[in-house]
């Protein structure tokens, strides 16, 4: 592609020790891998706010880190950009067996297991759970680890009833969802006996049994959650501006008047 060649050109440039840019040529993998997680976390927001516009913005925020990642390699004598799409279109080849090769796959959970199955034997793994670093968002490890255990068919969508039968009627995640009131009695159970370990286990549990639910409802839990961390923001600066124009402050009204604070800010946001 024309436009792809002018962007590698681009960045040679960017990187000449003769006339590029200082900055540019600072650069390494180490301090470039901050930006990537922004960038990636700044396209995200953009794919969940609907902005064509800045997805097109950030897609090119998040390009602009692989291509400048990859002329550094390549000034190194490591790899280059050819490398990289090189290594992904082989990958993308092994990892779909169902159109390249002769194995079947009819539906996107069909796919998702030979994926993962591909991949264990790809990487040599003796799990097919994968070891995740510590700095990914633990409800995006949540997610991850259930579909991988799901590709095996350790998942709500195949375990048998108390009667050794499949359970033909009833959504997964609504059997899903009988295992969130248990983790909550557990978690009820470690407080009652005031453990911190226990109590922070079962805490982790429970938030592990919910984020299961929204996998089988194919909704990111991450997603989910930040969309209750803005309708609560919403609603407590509501509250804070009607205590304001009644000139008190959260210390001056008891329980009880906050709770018909938040319940009128509800309202109020519902009817809207």
């Amino acid at each position: 592609m024309k436009e792809f060649s002018r962007l590698i050109r681009l960045m040679k440039r960017l990187r000449s020790p003769v006339n590029g840019c200082p900055w540019d040529r600072s650069q390494t993998p180490e301090t470039l891998s901050r930006h990537i997680i922004e960038e990636a976390n700044e396209l995200a927001a953009a794919i969940q706010s609907g902005s064509v516009p800045g997805q097109i913005d950030e897609l090119g925020d998040l390009l602009l880190q692989v291509v400048f990642l990859s002329r550094i390699h390549q000034e190194r004598g490591n790899f280059s950009i050819r490398d990289v799409m090189q290594r992904l279109r082989e990958k993308l080849i092994r990892r779909h067996p169902h159109i390249f090769g002769s194995q079947q796959a009819k539906t996107a959970e069909d796919v998702k297991m030979l994926w993962e199955q591909v991949k264990q034997k790809e990487k040599g793994r003796d799990s097919v759970i994968s070891n995740y670093p510590q700095t990914m968002p633990a409800l995006a490890v949540a997610a991850r680890i259930g579909e991988q255990a799901a590709s095996v068919g350790f998942d709500w969508r195949r375990l048998p009833s108390a009667a050794g039968q499949p359970f033909p009627d009833r959504p997964p995640a609504e059997l899903a969802l009988e295992k969130v009131p248990e983790e909550a009695a557990e978690l009820k159970t470690a407080l009652e006996a005031n453990d911190p370990q226990q109590i922070r286990e079962e805490l982790g549990d429970l938030l592990f049994a919910l984020v299961n639910v929204a996998r089988l409802m194919n909704i990111n839990p991450e997603t989910a959650l930040w969309e209750s961390n803005n309708k609560f923001t919403r609603r407590f600066r509501c509250m804070e501006s009607r205590l304001r124009a009644a000139e008190k402050t959260f210390e001056q009204v008891n329980a009880d008047e906050l709770e018909k604070l938040w319940r009128e800010c509800k309202g109020e946001e519902l009817k809207s």
